[in-house]
């Protein structure tokens, strides 16, 4: 298990780029992003002489030593994440510095150095690119992933234009899960927490026959009581219940080729609730519960959510090249109902009810070197092929309408199909005096169409129906240039060009703009990767520079979401991070960014007013300046994450134990600055007794011990400011067994 502690080297005051550091941090600078993972799931923290071993990651699509690759990388194995208290994708963020994971009534929404979206809806993608298997996952609602039969994760920062593509402006998350092994083996846990909540996990594998091997994981989890409870009804909400399901088949008919056959299917149900965020005054100021995880809320909400996917990954190895294809279809249904009054009140209500199907399909050949030598390259062309809309229409309306003379409800019914294809390449040359020189370029085009339809059903007549199409193209690249100063020690510079296509929005037209121009970003990264102390230390500092422009950003001027050109932003800032193997039995990693950000230019900013009393809600103009000067949303000007994880023999018993303190210095919610996330500090720990031959084991566990109320979403709407809370403090304790 690759073990993640900080060090603590005692500097206070600023950090680099001028950045104040809170009081949290006075003890100094904790440095170091995640390390990454090691080339096996269960590798240990150091090899048997003490040193650190060879880190393997996948960012340039071919598996390389960590400190070979000119860029700023977070991984964990599936024993770093248990260990740190890691079990949904959506905590991620607590041990990867400069990551911001947004979940918005179940839409995954993640930030990476400011740069994300808050869009939700059909077709609306995110510019963090979430990759499983090396499957795109295009639905936002697909994003939010137990972590069950996880074997490692990669967090790739800045654009991953060249050979990711697919909309990855700010970085890409990747997620790799178990193969079939044809040894027999398997693990099994069951464990029980505060709210009522009880999990379950299994995992076999095992061969078939002399060249076939299998595998199956099967996770759940139940959450009985709710964090909160609506008082509008005495129901308990913020409740989920998962069930995660995935197996794979591996087909090895020669040495050089394999076909490896995957599919999954995951369920989730929940009760969302969306809060008055404090100090908000909802419209018609209704009554505010005190308890700010409690709600009034008419009706009760409920999510359900649940996708499935089928994947085909046939490699084959010729003399010097290796040929790889990847294919995939994926299914994603989400379906949902939220009060967006956020308290109930006769003549009040306002609810939101949404049946979104999305539908993918993807093909990526791949052609890359084998043989060893100065030229290592990788060619190759992908396909997507994505439709999302609405089921049934879904209904904007309550009985507040009528205090406007409106009519019950507003049926919307957006349709949207999006075919993209693409052909990349990028090839390193290394040279006898360890000069590398990297050069990738991607051509895409896309074509996006939408076809929307808004009713008003009082009236019986379609108030829009739209339909318009559009093609983009883009060529982006990646440029890099590393030097080796010592079989230790590698510097490096990089450009990078990061896209996002335009896309449309789900609105009328004649009161918003229909199409949304794409996004770019340029970005430069100088760093240096070095192994010290007899490669006993690892030490990786990265210094970058963000040009962004056109940033598509989103309003909620009627209660509706309406995506806008963002105008120009300047960032930069530093990422560091190191890991430690001190002793054989204690280990320290930690991680660190300091990050400026600012809008240059972005002169049709929305700008929020509160309303106050006696009507409540929020009204929106615009500045002459806009949001000029201020900072980007989801942009924390400091973040950092501490871990510390301690492991020895006694006797016949294994003991780990794991602290791991996290620190956000706190967010704005929007380009106006005006909501705003106060800086918070989470501690989760672990203590684990099992048996040395892998056998019996107990954990007790804890996340968020300080039980902090921190927001998984902020946002402004005209009905009212909104929150939607991370999860309060949570323990319990897993009983597990491996064969």
């Amino acid at each position: 298990m690759v073990n993640r502690i900080p060090v603590f080297l005692g500097v206070t005051g600023r950090a680099m780029v001028g950045i104040p550091l809170r009081t949290a941090l006075v003890l100094g600078v904790a440095l170091s992003a995640p390390a990454a993972m090691a080339q096996e799931a269960d590798e240990p923290a150091a090899s048997t002489d003490g040193r650190l071993p060879d880190l393997v990651v996948t960012a340039q699509r071919r598996d390389e030593n960590l400190q070979d690759v000119p860029i700023a990388i977070a991984a964990f194995s599936a024993d770093d994440l248990e260990s740190a208290g890691i079990d949904d994708l959506s905590d991620i963020g607590t041990v990867v510095p400069g990551l911001v994971f947004s979940n918005v009534v179940g839409y995954s929404q993640p930030y990476i150095r400011g740069v994300g979206t808050n869009a939700t809806g059909p077709g609306f993608e995110n510019p963090i690119a979430t990759y499983v298997d090396g499957v795109y996952y295009a639905a936002q609602a697909g994003g939010l992933l137990s972590l069950n039969n996880i074997a490692a994760i990669e967090v790739d920062k800045g654009p991953q234009g060249t050979l990711f593509g697919r909309n990855a402006t700010g970085g890409a998350i990747q997620v790799r899960t178990l193969d079939p092994d044809y040894d027999f083996g398997g693990k099994a846990s069951i464990g029980y927490g505060n709210y009522d909540t009880v999990t379950a996990q299994a995992y076999m594998t095992g061969g078939v026959a002399s060249n076939v091997a299998a595998n199956l994981a099967v996770g759940y989890s139940r959450q009985g009581d709710g964090y909160g409870t609506n008082l509008a009804n005495g129901k308990d909400v913020d409740r989920t219940k998962n069930l995660a399901i995935r197996g794979k088949i591996l087909w090895e008919p020669t040495v050089d080729s394999s076909l490896l056959l995957a599919a999954d299917y995951v369920e989730t149900d929940g009760i969302p609730t969306l809060a008055p965020a404090p100090g908000s005054i909802p419209q018609f100021n209704p009554p505010v519960a005190s308890d700010p995880r409690d709600v009034y809320g008419d009706p009760q909400p409920y999510l359900h959510a649940s996708q499935w996917g089928v994947s085909a990954t046939l490699e084959q190895d010729f003399d010097s090249v290796s040929f790889k294809s990847i294919s995939a279809f994926r299914e994603t249904d989400y379906d949902s109902l939220f009060d967006s009054t956020l308290t109930a009140e006769p003549g009040t209500t306002f609810f939101i009810t949404g049946k979104e199907p999305h539908r993918q399909f993807s093909q990526e050949f791949q052609l890359g070197s084998i043989d060893p030598g100065p030229l290592n390259w990788v060619i190759g062309a992908y396909y997507f092929w994505e439709r999302a809309g609405y089921l049934n229409q879904t209904t904007i309306g309550g009985e507040s309408f009528a205090l406007y003379g409106l009519p019950s409800g507003i049926l919307q019914a957006p349709d949207r199909v999006t075919k993209s294809g693409a052909l990349f390449g990028q090839g390193t040359y290394e040279t006898d005096g360890g000069l590398s020189l990297t050069a990738g370029l991607r051509y895409s085009i896309e074509q996006r169409k939408i076809h929307f339809v808004e009713t008003l059903p009082d009236f019986g007549f379609d108030s829009v129906d739209v339909t318009e199409a559009k093609t983009f193209r883009n060529l982006s690249w990646r440029f890099a240039v590393s030097q080796k100063l010592n079989p230790d020690v590698m510097a490096y510079a990089s450009y990078n060009r990061g896209y996002k296509s335009g896309t449309f929005n789900n609105a009328d037209p004649t009161l918003y703009p229909l199409y949304i121009e794409p996004e770019r970003l340029d970005a430069f990264e100088v760093g240096v990767k070095s192994e010290l102390l007899d490669r006993q230390l690892r030490l990786n500092v990265a210094g970058f520079l963000y040009k962004y422009d056109k940033m598509q950003t989103t309003t909620y001027p009627d209660g509706s979401l309406v995506i806008i050109n963002g105008g120009k932003a300047t960032l930069y800032g530093i990422d560091a991070e190191l890991e430690w193997a001190m002793t054989r039995e204690f280990s320290v990693t930690g991680g660190l960014e300091a990050l400026h950000s600012q809008y240059d230019d972005f002169p049709d900013a929305p700008i929020s007013v509160p309303v106050g009393l006696p009507d409540g809600g929020t009204t929106y103009t615009t500045l002459e300046d806009g949001a000029k000067g201020n900072r980007l949303a989801k942009a924390p000007p400091f973040t950092a994450f501490a871990s510390f994880n301690y492991s020895r023999e006694i006797g016949a018993i294994k003991l780990d134990a794991n602290v791991t303190y996290s620190y956000n210095d706190g967010w704005f919610a929007e380009p106006d600055n005006r909501l705003k996330q106060e800086a918070y500090s989470l501690i989760n720990a672990s203590l684990r007794l099992g048996q040395i031959d892998d056998g019996l084991s107990i954990k007790f566990w804890g996340q968020n011990l300080l039980d902090k109320d921190y927001a998984a979403t902020l946002a402004s709407q005209t009905n009212g400011d909104y929150i939607q809370y991370a999860a309060p403090r949570t323990y319990g304790v897993t009983l597990g067994a491996e064969f």
